[in-house]
């Protein structure tokens, strides 16, 4: 029995010398280490380590899996922590703030993660997008003021900030040119683009339209595709510099061969509208319109739409046609709605169909398309595609004669007359009358002829007695 005991405590005792005994495949080896005049072991030094980037690296595999809300928290617990990847991590907050990414735009917020990251006199990028986003600061209190009035797209002209934001907004211009300093002297084509433009303009600086010209030429020619748009359009606008087609197209035509959409869709537009001969190409035009539908460019879908249903350039193809507005008008596109619209009203590529007809003309008339406003007008007077309702019609006719939409004007005429859906009122009644008759435009979309106008006021009025009966 003695024996046996011996033995027993024996294998105890191995066993829990083993369990301490160093794991020559174990990574956290028990070394003491010094660290400043504290020991640590090697061990606890590793756990250390992993706690302080296990945020960070989470942050970026929640990012990358576009669950944005926990890539932010942990992406901001990491940035508090003075780890090795702090500073990454305040920059990329940054840059979600910036960009939108997962929360709304919020320059300030940008800002002050940049400023926080802004240790090193090297990091030109950094510089860079801190000097850009007071720029952003900057224009932004003239739009967010704007925004805040009763009609913002009537007082654009007009409107003029208060002396407290001028200075603030001076004062963030200057911000954004001191932090462009280092950028410039590194010759980073984003900061030469954003000093052209405080030169063009005189943003800041005395206006210098050769200095300008030259930061843009420089960033051009590194193939940044912004400066070689805004070039583009300087040379063909002619508004800051004599207007040069050749040169116009030189640039835009480089921005655009680089993927810049805008450009695609303006080189579309110019090729196919150009009363100029040698600038008129309706095959060239083809070619950079889907260039750009490629790239989700509503106009350019809509606009090669067009094209197919009037031949311009192509074979006549009512199909084809269809398929791009509805690529248009599915991507968002307020004239690709309404063409929509057009194709289930008319039958024309699609089977008629009143209902999705006003379903496409609400959704581009809620987009301010004004021709679109006048078609959902007619369908609630009408009740075709929808239940009749002449107070919204009234209002979707206010929208589209503001517009200036003549037709618009000819109903409010003959609703203000009878009392349908407003108030009864002769005088706006004449208003709008006279407004609708005496058009300049001859167009036979804007021409509104007095017959036509009694001859609406006949259908309207029979439609009317119709539902009373």
């Amino acid at each position: 029995m003695k024996k046996y005991l011996i033995s027993l405590i024996s294998v105890l005792l191995l066993a829990g010398c083993n369990n301490n005994q160093p794991n020559p495949n174990n990574s956290t080896k028990d070394v003491v280490q010094k660290k400043g005049n504290i020991q640590i072991r090697q061990s606890e030094q590793i756990i250390l380590d992993m706690t302080e980037i296990n945020d960070f690296k989470k942050a970026e595999s929640y990012y990358n899996n576009k669950k944005y809300s926990k890539a932010i928290k942990l992406y901001k617990s990491s940035a508090k922590n003075k780890s090795t990847d702090s500073v990454k991590a305040q920059i990329i907050l940054g840059d979600i703030y910036s960009k939108g990414t997962g929360v709304d735009k919020n320059s300030t917020e940008a800002l002050k993660w940049y400023l926080l990251a802004d240790k090193s006199k090297d990091n030109i990028l950094l510089k860079y997008k801190i000097a850009n986003t007071y720029d952003s600061l900057a224009s932004g209190i003239f739009w967010n003021k704007l925004n805040k009035q009763p009609d913002p797209f009537k007082e654009i002209d007009t409107f003029e900030l208060s002396k407290n934001d001028k200075e603030q907004e001076a004062n963030f211009y200057k911000k954004a040119r001191q932090y462009l300093e280092v950028p410039l002297q590194n010759n980073m084509p984003e900061a030469q683009a954003l000093m052209a433009r405080y030169y063009i303009y005189g943003v800041g600086v005395k206006e210098d339209i050769k200095k300008g010209i030259s930061l843009y030429e420089k960033a051009a020619n590194k193939n940044h595709e912004a400066s070689q748009a805004r070039l583009g359009n300087l040379y063909y606008d002619g508004d800051k510099v004599e207007k040069n087609i050749d040169k116009a197209i030189y640039w835009l035509e480089k921005a655009a061969s680089n993927g810049n959409m805008n450009t695609q869709f303006k080189l579309g537009y110019m090729y196919a509208g150009s009363k100029d001969n040698k600038i008129k190409d309706l095959k060239k035009s083809i070619y950079w319109y889907e260039y750009a539908c490629n790239q989700k460019s509503t106009a350019a879908c809509n606009n090669l739409g067009h094209a197919y249903q009037y031949a311009l350039g192509v074979e006549k193809d009512i199909d084809k046609a269809t398929s791009y507005y509805e690529k248009s008008a599915n991507n968002g596109g307020d004239y690709g709605q309404m063409n929509m619209g057009y194709a289930y009203l008319n039958g024309n590529g699609k089977t008629k169909n009143y209902t999705e007809a006003f379903y496409w003309f609400k959704k581009s008339a809620d987009q301010q398309n004004k021709w679109s406003q006048n078609e959902v007008g007619i369908l609630l007077v009408k009740g075709y595609g929808t239940n009749k309702d002449y107070k919204l019609a009234s209002e979707y006719f206010i929208k589209a004669s503001d517009q200036n939409i003549t037709e618009s004007k000819a109903y409010l005429s003959i609703m203000y007359k009878h009392g349908f859906g407003v108030k009864k009122n002769i005088k706006k009644s004449d208003s709008y009358k006279y407004a609708a008759l005496n058009v300049t435009n001859t167009s036979s979309r804007e021409d509104y002829s007095m017959a036509k106008l009694l001859w609406n006021e006949y259908v309207l009025l029979n439609i009317v007695k119709e539902e009373e009966n």
